[in-house]
């Protein structure tokens, strides 16, 4: 079976249109990934998610102690009246 000249264009300019559809595909996905807009988003949220936990590591160190003293200054002051 041949196809005829109008048939064959056709075919050839569908395959055109999908490799120029993949090309720019494949290079706007290359350009995402080259671009370095994302890697201060993600440095700041690694920072962000380093001082949450120094924050809550502090508080659950400390507050116990702290618990004790406030206590304790309680207990003081009550004593005194």
């Amino acid at each position: 079976m041949t196809l005829g000249v109008w048939s064959t264009s056709m075919v050839l300019s569908a395959y055109n249109n999908t490799m120029w559809i993949g090309r720019r595909v494949i290079d706007a996905a290359r350009d995402r990934m080259s671009s370095d807009d994302g890697n201060a988003m993600v440095e700041y949220a690694l920072l962000f998610a380093l001082i949450v936990l120094v924050c809550i590591s502090a508080v659950t160190l400390l507050g116990s102690q702290t618990s004790d003293n406030v206590s304790r200054s309680a207990s003081s002051v009550a004593a005194a009246n």
